[in-house]
């Protein structure tokens, strides 16, 4: 514990009052935290420059945390039929699904995203991530090929103005 945090909390005999205490000052309640967390969902999108691997795994760590303060929901008595538990999983997957092609690059997935939109069945978050890792590898490839082509034209391209006046210099002397 921090030394200017520690002589600001009051000495107590039993360690449950001041766990109490700490929990109150210190905890952030649910209800902001979850706040948080979905405003950090809705505005997670994919920056320029930001691969997809970096923008996928920014989106399911907050997905991991809000699920972390509010679990699934389910049948507790375990008599249920109707699979509800199932049913809540499988709105919770698309809900992610669409969350993570809104905030990628329209310049660059727009295309793609209509694509995985379009299929039926939908397509899973997992098979989405695995065609737009590949796309981006295409895209990272064909740019390193343009890359080269054009240090490769440009090694071969020599202005004619450097030569004029110079015209004497081939002659023999």
């Amino acid at each position: 514990m921090a030394p200017k945090v520690a002589i600001s909390i009051p000495y107590m005999v039993e360690v449950k009052p001041l766990w109490d205490y700490l929990d109150k000052r210190f905890c952030v309640s649910t209800g902001p935290r979850l706040q948080q967390l979905r405003a950090k969902i809705i505005g997670c999108k994919q920056a320029k420059g930001m691969t997809i691997a970096d923008y996928y795994n920014t989106l399911m760590r907050f997905y991991d945390d809000l699920a972390q303060l509010k679990p699934p929901h389910g049948c507790k008595c375990g008599l249920c039929t109707c699979d509800v538990a199932g049913r809540y999983e499988v709105d919770k997957a698309e809900e992610k699904f669409h969350q993570f092609l809104i905030g990628l690059d329209d310049d660059l997935y727009a295309v793609v995203r209509t694509n995985l939109l379009s299929q039926k069945p939908p397509a899973s978050i997992e098979d989405a991530l695995e065609v737009l890792l590949q796309e981006e590898q295409s895209r990272g490839i064909a740019a390193g090929k343009a890359a080269k082509d054009t240090i490769e034209a440009h090694a071969f391209a020599v202005p004619l103005d450097r030569w004029k006046g110079n015209n004497d210099r081939w002659k023999d002397k």
